[in-house]
């Protein structure tokens, strides 16, 4: 491995370099690209600083050649460093932009550092290649050639052009003179060029242990490619490495469409190939024990199974990685169904998901492999639905409750250790333990204060809404979940404050009692969804029914809710119209989260189940679903 210091001009001079396919996509966001302006700033203020350590550059002689301004030069793949090497050429990009409309000698930089026609200087891989070019090309503006960033990485590339362009917008001629000469000659890397792509491994685990920020993901690939060059037949060596970097390709790819945990995605492998009990996981520490993947005493698992094993892993990570990326991202063009799409929604909408992810994804790898049917598959996600709205919705229990046994039952599963609809029963074993079916219907029939617990009342009259609209053969709500963020979307028939002062709220103190009042104000039956609710602000029934004048516009009867419109049935609004209207959803929400048990056969509850204590409702409605 050689090791020197050079600036970008050195640095450029006979190569090119390519980010690989296995990398990370880029990931620096406002406050490490502010941090770099500011770094080279301070060094065009300080005259006495002749260099500046900029970072480590680690690449890897892919020994391959490629022409570029008509010079055969040598082909780099970046394997680290590639963050900050992608910030400063896109810098220097519009930098140069900007240079060469006043001072077309500053053209001829462009070829030398960024590009030359369709060939980048440094070439990124992946979804942002040639989304990376043509923001080199137009200086970091969003031009007709650009198209819209489709990916996080796209995304976090444009973000980042555009802190460039605003900080040079406040230079003038000069000061862009001297940020590109201290961009291409005060800057120094200190640069490795690996020989060996094995080698590529140790020199991650050697900067991990000097406090080097890298993710579990990303640790995991490097030991293993140091397995690779410590303990594979040399015969293998490169067979294994490549076996490495293309699943980890493939996993990358397919996070890099979503908003997704390394982490999260790591551990389901963990928990299906290792262990699901959440005291066996240590993250990237425990891939290191000896009954995992041993690096030098094979006395608990032979050199030759942990080779086999690590093809295994790498195989079924990739896999994992791609119904991972679905499941927590769902979208028409992703989801096999619109059966599928609809209950994956509904179970993101319940706030709670991290759970059940392992099962998730068995099912679905399953469901791909034709080992268990499409309608399974669907009937799964309808019983996970079914406890979380049961668990975490009604009874409030803690996010981690019964998380041992779906860990459990997704292990199970993935080796084929019973059918999966034993686990149909065992989820509603699950739900009946948490939360009695016979408990559950004496409490939801009580009148009470729903509007306490916001992200159950709006979880229920949304998909409400969607049982009237199905009633009538209508499938798609004139009302999204994302509106629903916003409290005004909840509307009180009878109003939360009276004013017995003001004539077009009177008839209300005629209409109800104080007791009355206290009782049924936050129920749900005294609840619906609307557009806005201060339209209505606290004006009497029959004119939020009909609307001012009884014009029917702007209220109740001309709603394209229809749980709202349906509100139109009633002459007047009472106790007893809410008591009516409370016992007909009040039905429907006995019937759409029933289970049925069977008696004889008790659940087993895992002797480290996770504290199932209530917890209050005070996540909001975008609490991340990945947590746990």
């Amino acid at each position: 491995m050689s090791n020197e210091k050079l600036t970008l001009s050195r640095l450029f001079a006979e190569q090119i370099f390519v980010v690989p396919a296995y990398q990370r996509g880029y990931a620096w966001r406002d406050k490490q690209v502010t941090d770099l302006i500011k770094d080279i700033d301070a060094l065009i203020e300080d005259d006495s600083v002749r260099y500046h350590y900029t970072g480590t550059i680690v690449t890897f002689d892919t020994r391959d050649t490629a022409v570029y301004k008509k010079q055969k030069l040598r082909v780099m793949d970046v394997v680290d460093g590639q963050q900050r090497m992608t910030s400063i050429i896109l810098y220097l990009a519009i930098l140069l932009n900007r240079l060469a409309e006043k001072d077309s000698e500053y053209a001829e930089y462009i070829s030398n550092y960024l590009y030359d026609r369709e060939t980048p200087r440094l070439r990124l891989f992946g979804d942002s290649g040639v989304f990376f070019l043509e923001l080199l090309k137009s200086g970091g503006k969003q031009t007709g050639r650009l198209s819209k960033p489709q990916t996080p990485s796209q995304n976090n590339l444009l973000a980042a052009a555009g802190l460039f362009n605003r900080h040079l917008d406040k230079c003038d001629f000069d000061r862009l003179e001297q940020i590109f000469q201290t961009i291409i000659s005060k800057m120094v890397f200190t640069s490795y060029s690996i020989e060996e792509e094995c080698e590529i491994g140790m020199t991650f685990e050697l900067m991990n242990s000097r406090g080097k920020d890298l993710t579990n993901l990303e640790l995991l690939k490097n030991y293993l490619m140091y397995w690779a060059f410590r303990n594979a037949e040399p015969n293998d060596r490169k067979n294994l490495t490549n076996a490495i970097n293309r699943n980890w390709a493939s996993v990358y790819a397919s996070l890099g469409k979503l908003h997704g945990s390394d982490d999260q995605c790591l551990r389901i492998a963990w928990i299906l190939y290792c262990h699901y009990l959440p005291k066996y996981w240590h993250g990237y520490d425990g891939f290191k024990d000896d009954d995992v993947f041993p690096i030098r005493n094979f006395s608990k698992k032979s050199k030759a199974a942990t080779r086999e094993f690590i093809d295994l892993f790498i195989d079924g990570l990739a896999e994992i990685s791609a119904h991972y990326a679905i499941l927590t991202k769902p979208t028409p063009d992703s989801c096999c169904t619109s059966d599928e799409l609809d209950w994956l929604l509904n179970i993101h909408h319940t706030g709670n998901i991290a759970n059940f992810l392992p099962l998730m994804v068995v099912c679905r790898i399953q469901m791909s492999q034709n080992k268990i049917t499409g309608d399974q598959y669907v009937n799964m996600l309808k019983h996970i639905e079914c406890f979380a709205y049961r668990v975490f919705l009604w009874e409030r229990k803690r996010s981690n409750a019964g998380k041992s046994n779906f860990y459990r039952w997704a292990m199970e599963l993935f080796k084929e250790e019973r059918s999966i609809d034993v686990y149909f029963r065992v989820i509603n074993e699950l739900t009946e333990y948490y939360s009695p079916q016979a408990d559950f219907e004496k409490s939801v029939g009580q009148p009470q204060d729903w509007y306490a617990i916001r992200n159950t009342l709006k979880y229920t009259l949304y998909e409400y809404e969607k049982h009237l609209l199905d009633v009538n053969h209508k499938n798609v709500p004139r009302i999204t979940w994302e509106d629903l963020a916003y409290d005004s979307t909840l509307e009180h028939v009878l109003p939360q404050t009276l004013d017995s002062a003001n004539p077009s709220s009177a008839q209300w103190s005629i209409d109800w009692k104080p007791s009355e009042i206290a009782l049924w104000r936050n129920d749900i039956g005294n609840m619906t969804l609307t557009r806005d609710n201060s339209r209505y602000r606290n004006f009497n029934f029959s004119r939020k029914r009909d609307g001012k004048n009884n014009c029917g516009q702007g209220c109740y009867a001309d709603s394209d809710i229809r749980q709202e419109r349906d509100l139109r049935h009633f002459k007047t609004w009472n106790a007893l119209a809410t008591n009516e209207r409370h016992d007909g959803i009040v039905s429907w929400i006995t019937k759409r989260w029933k289970v049925e048990v069977a008696t004889d056969t008790p659940i087993e509850i895992d002797e480290e189940q996770d504290n199932d204590a209530p917890i209050s409702e005070n996540i909001h409605l975008e609490t991340e679903f990945l947590r746990e």
